[in-house]
């Protein structure tokens, strides 16, 4: 039998390794300190990566407008003359394609465009026999590029009929101080002032202040503020989609030129004032540059169906505008009102460098 001796120095030995065994633990203060640390370093990587992903979302929202100009372009370049706002396929088909159904086949969305049934159909799809066949090319098809990534806006509507792409950009038609516009519509002036108007393309020559001096498209990407602080949605497809154009399409000329009889510029009875003048996927600039302060009359074209929703953007100090010649500036909400509508108007002499 081995009897193991005791000797002082196996009492150091493991004195030592008692020690030694302590000092690879933390101590709870050290943790509390590690974990402190820690908490103030995630504390300061979270706003830097949301400022990164902001930073993205914002500069994709001006690459979509830039897709779309070159769409545009193309489309100018075909057909030698700019997309209409909307367009009118017969009679007794009221609500027409917009600019947005027209630019499909530059935008790689051929297929789309090619299944898209234009003679005698309605891109009002609640019209179940007349706008059947395109609701159902339409329904649950999302468009990513004609949404802003940053904004806060649903991507799809949510109607009785179905769901569809809502744009977050509008084509803008001129501003309420152009010698074209009618002033005495029922939603809010309309104008036939701008690049991309009612019924019929705008050929280049006629845009005597410039194309690179002239707007195209502007962002809608932010909701309205009403009176109490409620946010309202102020989108321009009155949440049935980028399809849907103005019924009865014709293009004003002044006021009082968007009435008549049917067949005329506009259907007009008791039971549907100015029904023409129910803007969908347009606007008349009316309002100052970044505007979110909603107004509740009809008149003032902010209601469903309203014909100037302002140029507005969930980015900090303006919003991406897409001017005729193809390029894209972020416009500073400081620009004036004055300044702004001449950028919307394509001949009224008031020449204006791009902010």
């Amino acid at each position: 039998m081995m009897i193991s001796r005791w000797t002082p120095h196996s009492f150091e030995v493991f004195e030592m390794s008692a020690r030694s065994s302590k000092r690879l633990a933390f101590t709870l203060v050290e943790l509390l300190v590690v974990i402190a640390i820690i908490g103030i370093l995630i504390g300061m990587l979270v706003p830097a990566v949301q400022q990164v992903r902001n930073a993205a979302a914002r500069a994709q929202c001006g690459n979509n407008l830039k897709r779309i100009g070159l769409a545009i372009a193309n489309y100018e370049g075909a057909l030698k003359e700019f997309p209409p706002a909307t367009k009118r396929g017969t009679v007794n088909y009221f609500h027409g394609p917009t600019w947005w159904i027209l630019i499909l086949p530059f935008v790689e969305q051929d297929s789309l465009y090619n299944k898209t049934i234009f003679a005698n159909r309605s891109f009002f799809f609640g019209d179940t026999t007349a706008g059947i066949d395109n609701n159902t090319l339409y329904n649950q098809k999302p468009i990513p590029f004609m949404q802003c990534p940053s904004s806060m806006y649903p991507q799809m509507s949510a109607t009785s009929e179905g769901n569809y792409q809502r744009p977050t950009y509008t084509c803008i038609m001129g501003s309420d101080t152009h010698s074209s516009t009618d002033t005495t519509t029922f939603n809010g002036p309309v104008s036939a002032g701008g690049i991309i108007v009612l019924r019929t393309g705008v050929k280049r020559k006629t845009i005597t202040d410039g194309v690179s001096n002239t707007m195209l498209v502007g962002e809608t990407s932010d909701y309205a503020i009403d009176s109490t602080g409620n946010k309202q949605d102020i989108l321009v497809d009155n949440g049935r989609g980028f399809h849907m154009g103005t019924s009865y399409v014709g293009r004003p000329s002044g006021p009082g030129t968007l009435n008549g009889n049917p067949g005329g510029n506009c259907w007009q009875t008791s039971n549907a004032p100015g029904n023409c003048a129910r803007c969908f996927n347009t606007t008349t600039v009316r309002y100052g540059f970044n505007t979110r302060n909603w107004l509740s009359s009809s008149s003032a074209g902010m209601l469903s169906n309203g014909c100037n929703r302002p140029i507005q953007s969930v980015h900090s100090g303006g919003a991406y505008v897409l001017f005729g010649d193809g390029h894209v500036s972020f416009v500073n909400s400081g620009i004036t009102l004055d300044t702004f509508k001449s950028l919307a108007d394509r001949d009224d002499g008031n020449t204006v460098e791009t902010p």
